[in-house]
């Protein structure tokens, strides 16, 4: 078997190496001078490369490409590279993922679209098109948004590979966006209600009609380079929509219907916006028909757009416009198109500037940088030049609300994935001080071990009394919002800290007010992201502040290793109600400040710490004090040298905490100390006279796992560093930390309730060291059946039991490592004879295949009631997985694959009856 398994994964890496000498050698760096013709240049960004590409090859060795849905897109075993604007080549799983109907796509089979995922960085998610227009490709990563684009247009041998960030708006590009029949929403700010997850990570694929007036499809070449130009938009657009709302677009089977090419029959007025609105909402009506779209929007030549807001499903459906005199491009798949179907979803403008603001969700300062602002059309409040490929929170919030519990839930066709969310947590509230800048860190897990990216964005929508924002605005967004990346914040940004910089839109308060932040997770989960969100508080004191860090601050400053050196800071009141922050953490940056990973330690906030200087070679050492348990901070102005020196003093272990903590063990754990030879601890029981005394001999160790220890103890412990071998030299002990072991239980009051002939519920009191509990039962006098169920809950439910039989049951509990309790004692239940009505399993749900190698498809029938639920449980009535919110219409993807081969059983509970299917698994 292992043979096997190292054979596959070899056999996998050869496709890949295999795949990427393929593709890569497709791609050859050029000259820019080498392009003879260069007019009708559309994208020309401050910098790129420029590369030459044999795309008939290209599309040669894509004719290979299996085609799938973008959910799939991680299991593909077909592999393409291409450079990214820094030069080196990425390589991604593809799939072929088609935007048109099949129908269509048969009539053009020269335009194909794709979606693939960094084989190195999973969340960086590919949409690629080759059409007769050539190559496209936009990555969205968190270094920002990566394109390739013909060098100009109508050239497919050239091509450009650039940053979105150094893609300037031309004056051309001139936006106006209106917006009709407002959709309206619950309030968007205030205390309370505001932690909840948006959407229900279902995905919703609607419909889409994209009609094209003659000026637009002049400007691409013809009808067919008009739909293949309206391919690359719309698969530009899915990237976006799939990742931060589980939502997609399909072109419908007849779109070429509604790409017109002559200007004096065309049923639209190009040059007017509005307009089109009502002729566009006729059009599709007589051309496509009302029930055959769920979105209909137009493409033209000009400059504005418009759409009615929550529209989609609706009998203003169709009411949607985008045009942009070179409507080509991200400017125009990004800032226009994905802009007014936003629009279309229910999405409100975010920019707080006036510049067609809206009063409950202007959440960013100036024009905005997400897809729903007034990026680069704004001035003289314009943030950056055009859109980041994004929603800001609230537009997700306004969204999903709209697709889940407005009219947008109406007409999509909605699949269940076995995605499961991911879980944020922006962790406490803060009182910082005024004038000073502060570090946000969030948590977050994700059940499916998704490659997660995270966003602080500010969360105060109130009109901002001056704009760009001033420093003594009491109301209203100071700090703009960036791309997904990792889930620390500095504000403002670390490099504007570290280079005494005070940037226009990230601007501290320098009176007393209060900011709420919203921590906003996506898992990124190919083909349908699923995201969660969390708030929290930043109250600024007015009679605290500047927190600022006065000495080192020269750059004439000189350290030497092992010496007691002084660091100095202005308290400002900060020990003080309402700050309250009694002492402070100091840490050494050794690269100017972009890090800091040496701590110093932890020390009374009096504005005076001496620290023993680490001995280091550096020139570029910072200094930064941080509030203990607190977010606000400062760093020393200027990069100072650290020199290495001989060891005449020993610092003494600091940041003492313990982790691990079992029954019987625990891991102990301090800050190294630089030049320590080697470690002693010392400690026992709180309650116990004496200590024992333990070596470390590694003077690198960190940690030292304990043992021996007895559950339910509170421990003492505390530790000195010794720098040199025979003892002489050594710190003082440090303070004691203390610890309590786990104390490990029998459960409590176990009963079971809500009996009925084919299931029950097991219920026990939760024990808090709990990791799982192993549950013991079956028919009385008969075999039994063992579950391990997690330890965060205190009932289960059972299925498939049997009327009219009484079953026994108990419960242990694991604390981990063997550590558990013993089992409890028999409880003992009777189920009833069955009185559920008569079912036939094909009126409620089909499945397919059945046998299946693991990959299950569950389609749910008309016949099922709102709101039912579906249990997927093997052989011995463990729950598997569990779908709640189950409706008509609904499709659910089962992924058995890592479960062995047998019996399994899906249960179907649906208002007051029940079905349970067999299906044979087969690995």
């Amino acid at each position: 078997m292992k043979r096997t398994i190292i054979c596959a994964v070899f056999s996998c890496l050869m496709m890949i190496a295999t795949s990427q000498n393929d593709s890569r050698s497709l791609w050859l760096e050029i000259a820019e001078d080498e392009i003879e013709n260069n007019d009708r240049r559309y994208i020309v960004p401050e910098n790129y490369k420029v590369y030459k590409l044999l795309l008939s090859d290209l599309i040669a060795y894509m004719s290979n490409c299996p085609d799938g849905e973008a959910y799939e897109v991680e299991n593909s075993n077909f592999f393409i590279s291409f450079p990214y604007p820094d030069g080196n080549m990425h390589t991604f799983s593809i799939l072929e993922t088609p935007v048109m109907h099949e129908d269509l796509q048969v009539q053009y089979p020269n335009i194909r679209t794709y979606t693939g995922i960094d084989i190195d960085d999973p969340s960086s998610y590919l949409k690629m098109d080759i059409t007769v227009q050539g190559f496209h490709a936009m990555v969205r990563t968190t270094d920002g948004q990566v394109f390739i684009d013909p060098y100009s247009f109508g050239n497919t041998q050239h091509y450009i590979s650039y940053y979105k960030r150094d893609l300037l708006k031309t004056p051309e590009n001139h936006f106006v966006c209106e917006v009709t029949d407002a959709y309206h929403m619950p309030p968007s700010h205030g205390a309370g209600g505001l932690n909840t997850r948006a959407g229900d990570c279902k995905l919703r694929t609607y419909r889409a009609a994209i009609a094209a007036t003659a000026e637009y499809t002049s400007f691409h070449g013809g009808t067919t380079a008009a739909l293949a130009a309206i391919n690359t938009t719309l698969n530009r657009v899915n990237s976006v929509y799939e990742v931060d709302l589980a939502i997609s677009f399909n072109l419908i089977s007849n779109n070429n219907l509604i790409v017109y090419s002559n200007a004096s029959t065309d049923p639209y007025t190009n040059s007017s916006t509005f307009t089109m609105l009502s002729e566009n909402t006729s059009n599709l009506s007589s051309v496509i028909g009302n029930s055959n779209f769920d979105i209909g929007h137009v493409f033209a030549v000009g400059g504005g757009g418009v759409a009615s807001l929550g529209s989609v499903c609706g009998n203003s459906k169709a009411r949607g416009v985008s045009s942009l005199g070179s409507p080509i491009g991200d400017p125009f798949d990004v800032d226009y198109v994905s802009h007014e179907i936003g629009h279309q979803f229910g999405g409100n403008h975010t920019q707080n500037a006036s510049c067609n603001r809206v009063s409950n969700a202007a959440y960013e300062p100036g024009s905005g940088t997400t897809i729903m602002g007034y990026a680069g059309v704004c001035s003289p409040y314009n943030v950056q030049s055009n859109s980041d490929a994004m929603f800001h929170s609230n537009s997700i919030r306004e969204m999903a609300n709209f697709v889940t519990l407005g009219n947008g839930n109406s007409c999509p066709v909605k699949t269940i994935l076995s995605n499961s969310p991911p879980v944020a947590n922006a962790g406490a509230n803060y009182t910082i001080p005024k004038s000073t800048p502060f570090v946000l860190e969030g948590t977050a897990t994700d059940p499916d071990l998704d490659p997660l990216t995270y966003s602080w964005e500010q969360w105060d929508p109130e009109f901002a009394q001056v704009m760009p924002p001033a420093s003594t605005n009491t109301l209203g967004p100071l700090f703009r919002t960036y791309l997904p990346e990792g889930p620390t914040r500095y504000f403002p940004d670390l490099d504007d800290i570290i280079n005494n910089n005070s940037p226009t839109w990230n601007v501290l308060p320098s009176v007393g007010r209060s900011m709420e932040f919203r921590f906003i997770v996506r898992d990124n989960n190919p083909g349908a992201g699923c995201t969660d969100e969390d708030n929290m508080m930043v109250s600024v004191a007015s009679n605290a502040g500047p927190f600022v860090v006065t000495s080192p601050n020269s750059s004439s400053v000189v350290w030497t290793g092992y010496q007691n050196k002084n660091v100095q800071w202005n308290i400002a009141n900060t020990n003080a109600s309402p700050v309250n922050t009694f002492n402070v953490d100091i840490y050494l940056s050794v690269n100017g400040g972009l890090s800091f990973p040496l701590f110093l330690g932890t020390f009374p906030n009096t504005g005076t710490a001496n620290i023993v200087v680490p001995s280091i070679s550096t020139n570029n050492a910072r200094i930064m004090v941080k509030g203990n348990n607190n977010i606000f901070l400062d760093i020393s102005d200027n990069d100072f040298v650290i020199n290495p020196g001989v060891q005449t003093a020993c610092i003494t272990p600091a940041n003492l905490n313990v982790t691990n903590i079992k029954a019987t063990s625990a891991k102990l754990n301090w800050d190294v100390v630089s030049g320590a030879d080697h470690y002693v601890i010392q400690g026992n029981e709180i309650s116990s006279a004496g200590v024992v005394t333990l070596t470390i001999p590694n003077g690198a160790a960190t940690s030292f796992n304990v043992g021996g220890l007895s559950g339910n103890n509170t421990y003492f412990w505390q530790i000195k560093a010794v720098c040199n071998s025979d003892g002489t030299v050594e710190s003082n002990w440090s303070a004691t930390n203390t610890f309590t072991t786990l104390d490990c239980r029998e459960s409590n009051n176990i009963f079971t309730d809500n009996i009925e002939s084919d299931k029950a519920r097991l219920n026990w009191d939760s024990v808090p060291n709990a990791i799982t509990y192993n549950i013991r039962g079956g028919i009385q006098g008969g075999g039994f059946v063992s579950l391990s169920i997690t330890g965060s809950l205190s009932n289960y439910t059972v299925f498939n039991l049997s009327p009219s039989t009484t079953y026994v049951w108990q419960i242990r509990t694991n604390c981990g490592s063997g550590i558990r309790s013993g089992y409890s004692s028999f409880t003992q239940f009777t189920t009833p004879a069955s009185t559920n009505k008569t079912m036939a399993d094909s009126d409620y749900f089909n499945i397919y295949p059945n046998p299946s190698r693991g990959n299950l498809t569950i389609d749910i029938k008309d016949a099922v009631h709102a709101n039912s639920r579906v249990h997927i449980m093997n052989s011995q009535s463990k729950l598997l997985m569990d779908f709640n919110n189950v409706n008509k219409g609904d499709r659910l993807f089962i992924d058995l694959e890592k479960y062995s081969s047998g019996i399994y059983f899906i249960h179907l509970v649906s208002g007051d009856n029940s079905v349970v299917e067999k299906v044979m698994l087969i690995n």
